[in-house]
């Protein structure tokens, strides 16, 4: 199992596939999201989003694919995963306002939409419930990397 690959209904270690973020929400949920995102189109090798840069929004692949990339402490650049469509990536900053953590880099073109906290709360204002289900699934997104991350430095 890799860092953005999981099955959200399965326990941790039965975990497989590749994450869809919030595949139960409807068409019509869908498009109350998608008034308030920024799309972003990209070509290959585009950086997405930069480590160190400051932004307080998340993504979600819409299609395409990125590697995530780390520095080590000399400088030199190590793909940690590859993003498949339909994952989410900078939830991180969008929970803590923290500069980013990693590089996002295309490595094929493709478009990703753009969900900033200003855009966030203004959703969460009018619809509430779907905020709220959409959060949940952030915290889960963090969580399962989480555990992965804790298990992969265990072993």
């Amino acid at each position: 199992m890799g860092l953005f690959d999981y099955d959200a209904a399965a326990p941790p270690e039965a975990q497989h596939g590749e994450i869809v973020f919030l595949e139960d929400f409807s068409s019509d949920d869908w498009n109350k999201i998608l008034n308030i995102v920024e799309p972003r189109h990209f070509q290959a090798g585009q950086d997405l989003v930069r480590n160190g840069e400051q932004d307080d929004s998340f993504y979600i692949l819409s299609s395409g694919a990125a590697d995530v990339i780390v520095r080590d402490t000399k400088g030199t650049e190590s793909v940690l995963t590859t993003l498949p469509e339909g994952s989410v990536f900078g939830e991180i900053s969008f929970f803590d306002g923290q500069p980013r953590s990693a590089t996002i880099r295309s490595i094929r073109g493709g478009s990703a939409i753009r969900v900033s906290r200003a855009n966030f709360e203004t959703f969460a204002a009018w619809e509430p419930v779907l905020a709220r289900k959409l959060l949940l699934e952030l915290g889960k997104v963090l969580a399962l990397r989480l555990r992965w991350t804790t298990k992969r430095t265990a072993n």
